[in-house]
C-alpha cells in the first residue's frame, strides 16, 4: 500500500525458522499462516513472498476452504498486492483470522480478498501512507511522490470496498495519513472486520524491532518479534554483519532500478 511500510527495505536475515506456514488440515481445507513480514526475499531471510504462498498453495490442489492467519507488520507493496491477487482470484472459500499484527500492505490481504474477517479481540490493525526512500534530481523525485499517491489510492479503495460506507473516503485518508492503529472493536464498529472472536490463538501483536523505528504510533502493548539471534550456525558474528550490509545494498539497488517501492 504505498503508505504501509516496507515489509523489508533493507532486509535483515533472521534465521533458518520459518515465519509462515501452509498446513493441511483435511483433504479439501487448508491454514496458511502470514506470520511475518512481506518481501520478495521470501522465507530464506525469514519473510513471505508471493511466491511462497502461490506455490504453496497450488500445491494444496483443489481446496474448497483457505483460512487465512495475520500476525504481520506489512512489508513490499508489490509482494504484499501480488498475494492478495492470488488469493482473491481463488474460487475456493476464504476465511480471514486476524492472530495478533495485522499492519500495513498484510490489511490488503486481509481486506482485500473477498474473505470473512474475523479478529483477535487482543489483535491490532494499522493503516497508513506509503512511504519509500529515494533519491536524485527533482523529476525523480517528483515521480516517486507520484508513484506514492497512486500506492495510497489503491489501497484506500481497498478500504473503502470493504467498509462499504461505513466510513468516507475523506475519514479514510485521514485515517492512513495519521498512521492509525485500531483495535478488535474499533474495526468491528468501521466494517474492516465481521466479528471479534476471544482466545482461539496465543499469538500477540509482534513485530521485528527494525519496524518500531519506521511506524511513528506504536502502541504499547505491540511487543518485539521473538527472533533467533543465531543467523546460520557456521557464520561468525563479524560476518553476519557484512551479510546484512550487503543485502541492504542489494536491495536498494535493486530497488532503483526496477522503480519499486515499499510501504
Amino acid at each position: 500500500m504505498g503508505s504501509q511500510t516496507t515489509g523489508t527495505v533493507f532486509p535483515i536475515p533472521r534465521s533458518s525458522e520459518k515465519y509462515w506456514e501452509i498446513k493441511n488440515q483435511t483433504d479439501t481445507s487448508a491454514e496458511l499462516y502470514l506470520y511475518s513480514a512481506i518481501s520478495s526475499w521470501g522465507a530464506e531471510w525469514g519473510d513471505t513472498s508471493a511466491k511462497d504462498v502461490i506455490n504453496a498453495v497450488k500445491a494444496l490442489g483443489n481446496i474448497s476452504q483457505l483460512n487465512i492467519c495475520i500476525n504481520s507488520p506489512g512489508g513490499t507493496v508489490s509482494e504484499g498486492m501480488a498475494i492478495k491477487a492470488f488469493l482473491a482470484r481463488q474460487t475456493f472459500k476464504k476465511d480471514v483470522y486476524i492472530d495478533g499484527l495485522c499492519a500495513s500492505i498484510a490489511t490488503a490481504i486481509a481486506f482485500g480478498i473477498g474473505a470473512a474477517v474475523h479478529m483477535e479481540s487482543t489483535a491490532l490493525v494499522m493503516i497508513h501512507n506509503a512511504w519509500t526512500y529515494a533519491y536524485g534530481n527533482a523529476a525523480e523525485l517528483r515521480k516517486a511522490a507520484d508513484d506514492l499517491e497512486k500506492h495510497d489510492a489503491t489501497i484506500k479503495q481497498i478500504y473503502l470496498e470493504r467498509t462499504a460506507g461505513t466510513i468516507s473516503e475523506d475519514e479514510i485518508a485521514d485515517m492512513m495519513a495519521s498512521e492509525t492503529w485500531l483495535s478488535a472493536s474499533e474495526c468491528l464498529e468501521y466494517g474492516f472486520i465481521d466479528e471479534i472472536v476471544s482466545g482461539s490463538t496465543q499469538a500477540a501483536a509482534c513485530m521485528p524491532k527494525e519496524y518500531f523505528d519506521l511506524y511513528k504510533n506504536v502502541p504499547k502493548g505491540v511487543s518485539v518479534l521473538n527472533e533467533n539471534p543465531e543467523i546460520h550456525s557456521n557464520v561468525t558474528a563479524a560476518q553476519a554483519i557484512i551479510d546484512k550490509a550487503n543485502a541492504a545494498l542489494q536491495e536498494y539497488s535493486y530497488r532503483k532500478e526496477k522503480n519499486i517501492y515499499g510501504r
